[in-house]
């Protein structure tokens, strides 16, 4: 009987000891879950970031193409006055000879 219950002892030591590892692996797990669970809200306000950052980066693109295109504008804008003069220029020369 004495035999019998050393036995019992032992080996309801075994399992409570299998218990206790079980349960801080469980800990260590829900430590994880939780750690991963941090990284994906993270993440999630990453990606909202870098979205409203890349609208950012658009619209100063648009302004920027615009501001390149200004001084062309100004150029092509001479360029017709210019020619708008030339052209008044010969117009004038032929009436002045003409008549």
């Amino acid at each position: 009987m004495e035999n019998e219950m050393t036995t019992i002892r032992l080996g309801i030591a075994s399992l409570t000891e299998q218990v206790k590892g079980a349960l801080r692996r469980i800990d260590e797990q829900a430590k994880l879950t939780d750690s991963v669970h941090k990284l994906a809200t993270a993440m999630e306000v990453l990606a909202n970031r870098m979205g409203a950052f890349e609208k950012k980066q658009d619209s100063i693109q648009k302004e920027l193409e615009a501001i390149k295109m200004k001084p062309a504008q100004r150029w092509e804008s001479i360029v017709g006055q210019v020619v708008g003069l030339l052209v008044a220029a010969c117009a004038g020369f032929l009436i002045s000879k003409l008549t």
